[in-house]
């Protein structure tokens, strides 16, 4: 399974991924989350920045 990770609003760096996984049929974990909790989100992903997309428990970024 497929994790998506980025700022609940639409728009936005992962909304092209969402429209393409929506179009493909490939199912995907849409993993959302407010504004305020980016500062504890931010200390477990790469680079510090979001989206990140979770691949066999692997999370890459842009």
């Amino acid at each position: 399974m497929l994790k998506l990770t980025y700022f609940n609003m639409q728009g936005g760096r992962a909304e092209p991924a969402r429209i393409a996984f929506k179009i493909a049929g490939i199912e995907f974990e849409d993993d959302r989350f407010e504004f305020d909790q980016f500062p504890l989100i931010r200390d477990n992903t790469p680079l510090k920045q979001v989206p990140t997309l979770t691949i066999d428990g692997q999370q890459i970024t842009q």
